[in-house]
């Protein structure tokens, strides 16, 4: 490793994409981007391109590595794991953002690339809730490789509290699709509420 290495962060979920993952890809790239220096290699566009981008990635990485430039290398998601574990055996420390059904979809050659690449394999993870560290922890990891890290809101100063006269108000902030579970938190738990 060279005086040069630093940080490297690959995510294939980013803007000018849009969705969860690519707001939280977004806001992590800024965030460590305004701490200290990083190379960064995104993807932004249609996953239907992803395995152009993966082999992109890989060279780039590669040739990284060879020249001592990456320090340690932060993953965006599961699905670049092979990444990661070309770079670990490589000996760079590698670090995977784990988001939820990124680990749990039930798909046979997928769980098998996550048993390949992505298990027991990585120096951390770091997971967006505790379910998810729970779900890592299920399949073998070390707890002292799983890490929590919530996601949050950044409230900006302007932003002050709103008065609602009458009847509580509920906020839902995601998409509405069954395994978020707006609609089981509304049949289930909402009449025992009131």
């Amino acid at each position: 490793m060279t005086r040069d290495a630093r940080l490297w962060i690959i995510t294939r979920k980013h803007p000018p994409a849009v969705g969860g993952m690519e707001e939280l890809s977004r806001q992590v790239v800024g965030q460590l981007l305004r701490r200290r220096p990083a190379t960064v290699i995104s993807w932004g566009h249609s996953q239907l391109w992803l395995p152009a981008f993966l082999v992109g990635a890989s060279v780039a990485l590669l040739s990284g590595i060879v020249r001592g430039r990456v320090a340690v290398l932060l993953l965006g998601d599961p699905v670049l794991a092979m990444l990661g574990w070309l770079a670990s055996r490589l000996g760079v420390p590698v670090v995977c953002i784990v988001h939820g059904l990124d680990v749990t979809w039930r798909n046979s050659v997928y769980q098998g690339y996550l048993r390949a690449f992505f298990w027991r394999r990585l120096s951390a993870y770091v997971c967006i809730s505790q379910h998810t560290a729970e779900l890592v922890l299920a399949r073998g990891t070390t707890p002292d490789r799983v890490f929590v890290v919530p996601v949050g809101v950044a409230v900006c100063d302007a932003v002050t509290a709103a008065k609602v006269d009458g009847d509580p108000v509920l906020l839902f902030v995601g998409r509405l699709v069954t395994r978020k579970g707006a609609a089981w938190f509304v049949r289930t738990v909402l009449p025992s509420l009131v």
